[in-house]
C-alpha cells in the first residue's frame, strides 16, 4: 500500500484542519490541557504542534506517546511533516535514550500516565507542556488511581483558560457511536459529536467457539477483499492464541504483543495484512473495520479497566465492526439496545 493512501486515512495537513482544531493549532505557546473525544484528532495536532516549534526555531521539543503501537503507527505523519524522529518517542524511551528535558514537552494520552510520570514530563520542560487526553479512554485506573483530567489540571497548575475542548470526532461513524456510547460509563457525548453517519450498524456474531470465530474473521476478510483491519482482543495471550491460528492457515498477518517482558511488534502500517493486538496498543489506531473475538464474560484477571479498555476497542473503526463471542456476552454489552446492533448466531 502506497504511503499516500495510510496518509489520507489519518494524517490532514494543517490546511485541511478544520476552525476547532486551527484554533488549537494557533495557540501563543504555553502550558496547556487539550481534551478531545476519540477521533478528534488529538494525535494530529500534537505533532503539529512539534512541527510549528521546529519551523519557528522555538528550542527543543518532544513527543511523548503512551503506546508503541500508535508511535509505529503515526511513522508517516512524522516523516510527511519532517519532524525529526528521535523526538517523537515512546515514554520508557526517554530513560534508554537518556533524555531528560526539553524546551517543549508534548504529551499524548496523558490521562493514562500516573501522577508521578506527569510529574516528571512536567519537570522536564524547560519552557512549556502541552498535554492532550480524554477521561473516556482511560485503561489503567490502578495506575493512575482513577486520575482525571481536572486532576491533571490541578497537578500541572494550568489555569483554567488553558484547558480546551475538541468537540468533534472525525473517525467514528455515528451508527457506531450509539454503541460505543452505551459501553462507557464516561459522560462524553461522543454520539452527538460524530461528524459521518456511516453505512453499517455494528454486528454482534455468536459462535461455537474461538475458532468459528476466527474462521468467519478470515472468511470476512477474503469475501469483501479487505485490506485495512484491526483485529483487537483483551490480553497478549489472546493475541498469541489469534496469531497462530491464522498463520496457521496460511495467512500473513502482523501483530504486536508482550510476553516474558519481551515485546513482539511486527506492525507495519504501509502493508495490507490483518493487525492483531490487544486493546491497550489499539489507543490512537484506526482501521476501516475492526473486529472483537471472544468477547464474552471473563474468568481471568486483567490489569486494567475492561470496561473503558472495551470502550477504546469499539471506537477504533472509521467503517465496520463487529463483536464475536462463543460463550456468554460480555454484561458490558449485554444492556447496550437492541436496535444500536444487528445479531447473527452460528
Amino acid at each position: 500500500m502506497a504511503m499516500e493512501g495510510i496518509s489520507k486515512k489519518w494524517m490532514v495537513s494543517e490546511a485541511e484542519l478544520d476552525d476547532e482544531q486551527y484554533k488549537i493549532r494557533q495557540l501563543k505557546f504555553d502550558n496547556y490541557l487539550i481534551e478531545g473525544c476519540a477521533g478528534s484528532g488529538k494525535t494530529v495536532l500534537a505533532l503539529h504542534k512539534a512541527k510549528e516549534i521546529q519551523d519557528t526555531k522555538r528550542g527543543t521539543y518532544l513527543v511523548v506517546i503512551y503506546t508503541k503501537a500508535l508511535r509505529s503507527f503515526i511513522e508517516d505523519g512524522v516523516k510527511s511533516l519532517g519532524l525529526d524522529a528521535s523526538k517523537v518517542c515512546h515514554y520508557d524511551d526517554l530513560s534508554r535514550s537518556g533524555i531528560s528535558s526539553a524546551d517543549y514537552i508534548i504529551v499524548d494520552e496523558v490521562q493514562d500516565f500516573s501522577r508521578e510520570e506527569i510529574s516528571k514530563l512536567i519537570n522536564m520542560a524547560n519552557e512549556n507542556f502541552i498535554f492532550f487526553g480524554d477521561d473516556a479512554q482511560q485503561i489503567y485506573t490502578s495506575k493512575t488511581h482513577n486520575i482525571t483530567l481536572s486532576d491533571i489540571e490541578s497537578i500541572a497548575q494550568i489555569d483554567s483558560k488553558n484547558h480546551k475542548r475538541l468537540d468533534k470526532n472525525y473517525r467514528l461513524p455515528r451508527k457506531v457511536a450509539k454503541f460505543a456510547q452505551s459501553v462507557t460509563e464516561k459522560q462524553n457525548n461522543i454520539l452527538n459529536r460524530c461528524t459521518r453517519m456511516g453505512k453499517e450498524i455494528p454486528m454482534i456474531i455468536k459462535c461455537k467457539g474461538l475458532y468459528q470465530e476466527l474462521d468467519y474473521i478470515i472468511n470476512t476478510i477474503q469475501n469483501e477483499r479487505w485490506s485495512d483491519v484491526g483485529i483487537l482482543l483483551a490480553s497478549n495471550k489472546e493475541v498469541i492464541s489469534v496469531k497462530d491460528y491464522f498463520e496457521s492457515k496460511g495467512i500473513d498477518v502482523e501483530y504486536k504483543y508482550d510476553e516474558r517482558r519481551k515485546t513482539y511488534n511486527t506492525l507495519d502500517f504501509y502493508s495490507n495484512k490483518p493487525k492483531i493486538l490487544t486493546y491497550h496498543s489499539s489507543k490512537g489506531l484506526q482501521f476501516e473495520n475492526v473486529f472483537l473475538p471472544a468477547c464474552e464474560v471473563r474468568s481471568d484477571s486483567i490489569n486494567y479497566s475492561y470496561k473503558e479498555a472495551l470502550y477504546v476497542a469499539v471506537t477504533r473503526t472509521c467503517s465496520n465492526l463487529f463483536i464475536l463471542y462463543s460463550n456468554e456476552l460480555s454484561p458490558f454489552l449485554k444492556s447496550i439496545p437492541r436496535e444500536y446492533y444487528d445479531f447473527k448466531e452460528f
